[in-house]
């Protein structure tokens, strides 16, 4: 990926996370690394305390509040209008998100739930 990312010139990153700790932690290099080959790196999460270190660096910060334990489909949809607006708005060429990983261990512990009823395990 990062490969295809050098072949054109300065590209628009955008990083969707539901908090910065992760981010910082896990992926600062990443951005670092993109950030110094000329992309620019914009990250929509809440405000956090590591956001400034962040920004530091170099990423523009948009801040995008997220209820993380919601389950209430109207803010859901909100944060949904607030992505579409964002996308238009920074018009990235990747977008980079972590949600596929989320949905798969919600889905393996209601999973795990299910057995552990069922008195599979």
């Amino acid at each position: 990926m990062l490969a295809s990312l050098q072949e054109k010139s300065s590209k628009r990153l955008l990083v969707l996370a539901n908090n910065d700790v992760g981010l910082y932690r896990f992926r600062k290099d990443l951005l670092a690394a993109l950030l110094s080959a000329g992309h620019a790196v914009y990250i929509s999460l809440p405000d956090g305390g590591f956001v400034p270190e962040l920004v530091q660096i170099g990423c523009r910060f948009i801040d995008t509040p997220i209820d993380r334990r919601g389950m209430n489909p109207l803010r859901d949809s909100k944060l949904f209008h607030q992505y579409r607006a964002i996308l238009k708005e920074v018009k990235p060429d990747l977008v980079l998100t972590r949600e596929y990983h989320w949905i798969g261990q919600r889905h393996r512990k209601r999973r795990l739930a299910e057995e552990v009823r069922a008195g599979a395990l």
